[in-house]
């Protein structure tokens, strides 16, 4: 199963590359079905984990208050739906850092299935659920070194920056970014 992915994902890799296509659009139902003909990705076998119901643990704390340890966010986020996950955006924030965070979360999950749909399972940690002082891991440095530069790919796309850029060319981040509206957010 696992050589059948690599194979799929290394050749879903030069797919991208030599031709271009878009993640998702007009330009990818080619990709995919090619991919599909080819039974490069068994999409059968890919199955989504339906989370556990969860409610999380959030303490509301003074706006400028610091957050001691037994204060800290104690909810395993792969356990957590996206409401579940919603909820645990702490309550004394801004409206202005709630909205970023939902739509953080909005995009994280749809990068999540996107990558679901070339076979690979994309876990990620809000950023208000990391301990202080714990350096985030990229989601790439957890794969096999042999999968990470096809994920990277799947992930990120290749396209250039500034000008030159188009959602189009970036991957799942960059069709995440766009479905929610954020392309010129920054």
């Amino acid at each position: 199963m696992k050589k059948k992915i690599a194979v799929g994902v290394a050749s879903l890799g030069v797919i991208f590359v030599a031709s271009s296509a878009v993640l998702y659009g007009t330009g990818a139902a080619p990709v995919f079905a090619a991919l599909d003909d080819a039974n490069l990705v068994d999409s059968t076998s890919i199955v989504l984990p339906t989370p556990a119901p969860a409610a999380p643990q959030v303490e509301v704390l003074p706006r400028d208050a610091a957050a001691t340890d037994d204060q800290i966010v104690d909810t395993a986020p792969e356990a957590l739906s996206f409401e579940g996950l919603k909820a645990s955006i702490p309550a004394h924030w801004s409206a202005d850092e709630v909205a970023n965070a939902t739509v953080w979360l909005e995009q994280a999950s749809i990068i999540s299935e996107c990558l679901a749909e070339v076979g690979y399972t994309y876990t990620f940690t809000p950023f208000w659920l990391i301990q202080p002082g714990t350096r985030p891991t990229s989601w790439e440095s957890t794969l096999p070194e042999a999968e990470r530069a096809a994920a990277s790919l799947a992930l990120w796309g290749n396209t250039g920056g500034g000008a030159s850029y188009r959602w189009e060319d970036a991957g799942c981040h960059g069709y995440a970014v766009h479905v929610t509206g954020m392309d010129n957010a920054n």
